[in-house]
């Protein structure tokens, strides 16, 4: 059996997590006037304290918390969360978030031992793209999957 559990402070810089961990985060602009500013103990749920649950296999972590929490609840806001924020920098906002979450899923899945990707031909694809016609494209990446399977 392992070690007891142990209670130490650190900000990540020097020691390697080796286990599950929590961190705090306080949530304040950081200005001269606010560097000794106390949390209000006396309000919950304002943000002013962020907390969780890290692993050693945070990127995993953030897999899937990009997947399953933060992209589908940045979809799923109404206008009105969004305040005053102009619809094409909502629209790029949400363009990034996905473009984000589907580059971590992409690269935990290339990190798996043992995995083929699925790779096309650059040059294949730039001429397909350009010239080819529908049932051309259909028919090479039938053929191109089909090999792959």
């Amino acid at each position: 059996m392992g070690a007891d559990p142990t209670l130490f402070i650190t900000n990540g810089d020097q020691e390697k997590l080796k286990d599950k961990a929590i961190y705090f985060v306080k949530n304040f602009p950081v200005s001269k006037d606010n560097l000794k500013q106390k949390v209000n103990l006396q309000e919950s749920q304002d943000n002013e304290i962020i907390f969780g649950e890290i692993s050693p296999k945070c990127l995993v972590q953030l897999d899937k918390m990009m997947t399953h929490t933060y992209h589908p609840m940045f979809h799923s806001m109404s206008d009105g969360d969004w305040g005053q924020c102009e619809l094409e920098i909502k629209e790029e906002f949400l363009a990034f978030v996905t473009k984000f979450t589907s580059e971590v899923s992409d690269s935990i899945q290339s990190m798996a031992p043992g995995q083929e990707l699925f790779q096309l031909d650059p040059e294949d694809h730039i001429r397909l793209n350009q010239q080819g016609q529908d049932m051309e494209k259909l028919h090479y990446f039938e053929r191109k999957f089909s090999l792959w399977l």
